[in-house]
């Protein structure tokens, strides 16, 4: 079942991401969060 829980994930992670709106594309906010951990913890609102 690691394919449905990865895919899961994916989609939990996405729709995380795609719900905070600021300037830039899904794309970029997803490597802006890879790269910086306050970005992320804005993105999850820890």
């Amino acid at each position: 079942y690691s394919a449905t829980n990865l895919n899961t994930l994916r989609k939990f992670a996405l729709a995380i991401v795609s719900q905070y709106k600021d300037k830039l594309s899904l794309r970029k906010r997803l490597f802006k969060a890879a790269l910086n951990m306050d970005y992320l913890k804005k993105l999850l609102k820890i």
